[in-house]
């Protein structure tokens, strides 16, 4: 076998780690909703300033004891935390 073969066994990996990554993101949007009606139902506001930090001082620790860059965790989880508020945002009406 030569490193063709590597490689393509290497990006199948990566293909199947990807899949997974979307459909955790797919339960997260799910629980996020819930969390959107729940919200809605009890007339609280989506945005929580002190739950995003406590959020993201979280993801830092984790994104240091995966060896991640903490910046690049950071602006994902902006991201991610910004599409749930999106979603939630939409239950009331």
């Amino acid at each position: 076998m030569g490193w063709q073969d590597d490689l393509k066994r290497l990006r199948e990996r990566i293909d199947t780690v990807d899949e997974g990554i979307l459909r955790l993101l797919a339960e997260r949007m799910a629980l996020s909703r819930r969390i959107g009606e729940l919200k809605a139902r009890e007339g609280l506001g989506v945005h929580d300033p002190k739950r995003e930090q406590e959020i993201l001082k979280e993801r830092k620790e984790w994104a240091r004891q995966y060896g991640l860059d903490e910046s690049f965790v950071v602006e994902l989880f902006r991201l991610v935390m910004s599409e749930s508020q999106r979603i939630q945002e939409r239950w009331p009406s």
